[in-house]
């Protein structure tokens, strides 16, 4: 990952939304958030006539489409998230929170070799970008939001900033201690 990046995370039960993803017509899944950003995706000229399509004739969808749209759906499906963190400050937390916790998958390295986080039909030519799950195990998740807003500000990180990533990463964390929970990480 490039330094000074931003990254997004968000807590959803990815396993429900990739069966729905599957399985249902695509303006039903988009109206449970009626102003959510499947909605919007939907408009696109190549999913206007998705719904009608059986789920195997999805497949004629583009995939850049079709990924937009799962990137939708994740987004209007969590419970929890943080958008645009600075990456060398929310690695610094991460680094913190894992020493703390004494978890190494809270490292964000482990965000950054993550597997992919699209349904396999989905997955491609994997690009540097894109949405990959990076903490599924709801015990970590559950460890280490107890253990988060008990760190202590470093020297190196804006107090503020500190402060406003450990509360949004302390309830994503909280939101992916439930089962069937996971944080999906874009960057």
């Amino acid at each position: 990952m490039l330094a000074g990046a931003s990254i997004s995370l968000f807590a959803v039960d990815l396993e429900t939304l990739t069966r729905d993803f599957r399985e249902r017509p695509l303006t039903e899944l988009a109206r449970a958030r009626p102003r959510g950003r499947a909605v919007k995706v939907l408009l696109r000229p190549a999913l206007a006539a998705a719904d009608t399509l059986s789920p195997t004739a999805r497949a004629l969808i583009p995939a850049a489409d079709a990924r937009l749209l799962f990137e939708a759906l994740v987004e209007d499906r969590a419970e929890a998230v943080l958008y645009d963190a600075p990456q060398p400050a929310l690695a610094e937390l991460c680094a913190a929170l894992s020493r703390a916790a004494r978890s190494s998958p809270l490292q964000l390295a482990a965000l950054e070799s993550a597997p992919s986080a699209y349904p396999q039909e989905l997955r491609g030519k994997e690009t540097t970008a894109g949405l990959v799950t990076w903490i599924s195990d709801p015990r970590v998740a559950a460890a280490a939001a107890s253990a988060v807003h008990k760190l202590d500000v470093p020297k190196s990180v804006d107090p503020e900033l500190w402060n406003d990533l450990a509360h949004a990463l302390g309830e994503i964390l909280a939101a992916a201690g439930k089962p069937r929970m996971a944080i999906v990480g874009s960057f």
